[in-house]
Protein backbone atom coordinates (compact mmCIF):
# COMPACT_ATOMS: atom_id res chain seq x y z
CA UNK A 1 0.00 0.00 0.00
CA UNK A 2 2.88 2.39 0.76
CA UNK A 3 4.28 1.77 -2.73
CA UNK A 4 0.94 2.84 -4.21
CA UNK A 5 1.07 6.24 -2.49
CA UNK A 6 4.71 6.71 -3.47
CA UNK A 7 3.76 5.99 -7.09
CA UNK A 8 0.91 8.55 -6.96
CA UNK A 9 3.22 11.21 -5.50
CA UNK A 10 5.82 10.62 -8.23
CA UNK A 11 3.18 10.81 -10.99
CA UNK A 12 1.68 14.03 -9.61
CA UNK A 13 5.14 15.56 -9.23
CA UNK A 14 5.97 14.82 -12.86
CA UNK A 15 2.89 16.75 -14.00
CA UNK A 16 4.14 19.77 -12.06
CA UNK A 17 7.55 19.57 -13.74
CA UNK A 18 6.12 19.64 -17.27
CA UNK A 19 6.26 22.83 -19.26
CA UNK A 20 3.58 25.45 -18.98
CA UNK A 21 2.38 28.09 -21.40
CA UNK A 22 2.71 31.72 -20.39
CA UNK A 23 1.36 34.44 -22.63
CA UNK A 24 0.80 38.16 -22.46
CA UNK A 25 1.20 41.49 -24.17
CA UNK A 26 3.89 44.14 -23.65
CA UNK A 27 2.63 47.74 -23.85
CA UNK A 28 3.84 51.30 -23.24
CA UNK A 29 2.74 52.49 -19.78
CA UNK A 30 1.82 55.99 -21.03
CA UNK A 31 -0.33 55.27 -24.04
CA UNK A 32 -1.03 51.53 -23.93
CA UNK A 33 0.41 50.97 -27.40
CA UNK A 34 2.01 47.56 -27.98
CA UNK A 35 5.80 47.26 -27.99
CA UNK A 36 6.74 45.02 -30.93
CA UNK A 37 9.77 42.73 -30.75
CA UNK A 38 10.44 43.15 -27.03
CA UNK A 39 12.68 40.46 -25.50
CA UNK A 40 11.22 37.91 -23.08
CA UNK A 41 13.61 35.56 -21.25
CA UNK A 42 13.15 32.91 -18.58
CA UNK A 43 15.13 33.52 -15.45
CA UNK A 44 17.41 31.95 -14.32
CA UNK A 45 17.36 29.88 -17.56
CA UNK A 46 18.62 32.73 -19.73
CA UNK A 47 19.03 30.53 -22.81
CA UNK A 48 15.24 30.17 -23.07
CA UNK A 49 13.27 33.08 -24.43
CA UNK A 50 11.19 34.65 -27.15
CA UNK A 51 10.23 38.03 -28.59
CA UNK A 52 6.88 39.72 -28.92
CA UNK A 53 5.19 39.87 -32.30
CA UNK A 54 4.20 43.07 -34.14
CA UNK A 55 1.21 43.45 -31.78
CA UNK A 56 3.34 43.13 -28.63
CA UNK A 57 1.98 39.65 -27.85
CA UNK A 58 4.10 36.69 -26.76
CA UNK A 59 3.79 33.05 -25.77
CA UNK A 60 6.52 31.06 -24.06
CA UNK A 61 6.46 27.34 -23.24
CA UNK A 62 8.64 26.45 -20.27
CA UNK A 63 8.72 26.05 -16.52
CA UNK A 64 9.77 29.65 -15.92
CA UNK A 65 9.59 31.06 -12.43
CA UNK A 66 10.29 34.61 -13.57
CA UNK A 67 10.23 36.42 -16.90
CA UNK A 68 12.76 39.14 -17.71
CA UNK A 69 11.25 41.66 -20.12
CA UNK A 70 13.35 44.24 -21.95
CA UNK A 71 12.88 46.71 -24.78
CA UNK A 72 15.29 49.30 -26.18
CA UNK A 73 14.66 52.72 -24.60
CA UNK A 74 12.53 51.28 -21.77
CA UNK A 75 13.23 50.13 -18.23
CA UNK A 76 13.39 46.35 -17.92
CA UNK A 77 10.91 44.47 -15.77
CA UNK A 78 10.78 41.18 -13.86
CA UNK A 79 7.41 39.42 -13.74
CA UNK A 80 6.78 36.19 -11.87
CA UNK A 81 4.90 33.45 -13.69
CA UNK A 82 2.40 33.35 -10.83
CA UNK A 83 1.64 37.06 -11.18
CA UNK A 84 1.18 36.66 -14.93
CA UNK A 85 -1.22 33.74 -14.52
CA UNK A 86 -3.22 35.53 -11.80
CA UNK A 87 -3.35 38.88 -13.62
CA UNK A 88 -6.76 40.48 -14.02
CA UNK A 89 -5.43 42.87 -16.67
CA UNK A 90 -5.49 40.34 -19.54
CA UNK A 91 -1.80 39.66 -19.01
CA UNK A 92 -0.74 43.14 -20.14
CA UNK A 93 2.70 44.13 -18.91
CA UNK A 94 3.45 47.85 -19.09
CA UNK A 95 7.00 49.17 -19.51
CA UNK A 96 8.11 52.69 -18.72
CA UNK A 97 10.45 54.71 -20.91
CA UNK A 98 13.99 55.08 -19.65
CA UNK A 99 15.08 58.61 -18.83
CA UNK A 100 18.69 58.02 -19.81
CA UNK A 101 20.24 60.73 -21.95
CA UNK A 102 23.48 60.66 -23.87
CA UNK A 103 26.22 63.23 -23.73
CA UNK A 104 27.06 65.29 -26.77
CA UNK A 105 29.52 63.75 -29.22
CA UNK A 106 31.73 66.02 -31.29
CA UNK A 107 33.37 64.65 -34.42
CA UNK A 108 36.42 66.59 -35.55
CA UNK A 109 37.88 65.90 -39.01
CA UNK A 110 41.55 65.01 -38.98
Amino acid sequence: MNNFWLFIIIILGSFRAQSQTLSGKIVDIKNGKPLPYASIACWPKTSIGTITNADGAFTIHDTCDTLVISYVGYQGKLVTATDLRNSLLLQEIALQESATSLKEVVIVPS
